[in-house]
């Protein structure tokens, strides 16, 4: 699992609080169903939720609500797999980048 930080706000008594949330999310690993039954494997991950809110860096005493917890959720959820693709990214232009300086390939102006 992953931790992520967001931050979140919300209203209580006409009055906008931003909270910071400490939450979890752990990739989606679809189930694989091919070959031999014995090696399938179930769908595994995909979830993600809230561990810790915190106001000005102490623990806030309210609590959220619902709908309130679930975007949340969602957020971190959405955080998590944008900094997975960032992170994919990164590491494939490093390759490319590696490939380069070994001759593997021509510069992209070549084309």
């Amino acid at each position: 699992m992953n931790q992520i930080e967001i931050e979140f706000c919300v209203e209580r008594e006409d009055d906008e609080i931003e909270l910071t949330i400490l939450g979890y999310a752990e990739p989606y690993v679809p189930a694989n169903y091919r070959g031999h039954p014995d090696n399938w494997t179930p769908p595994e991950g995909g979830g993600s939720g809230v561990e810790d809110i915190l106001l000005d860096g102490k623990p806030w005493s309210g609590t959220l609500t619902i709908e309130e917890e679930q975007r949340a959720s969602e957020e971190i959820y959405h955080r998590f797999i944008d900094e997975q693709e960032a992170a994919y990214e990164s590491a494939m232009e490093a390759k490319a980048e590696a490939m380069r300086e070994d001759d593997w390939y021509p510069e992209p102006d070549f084309w």
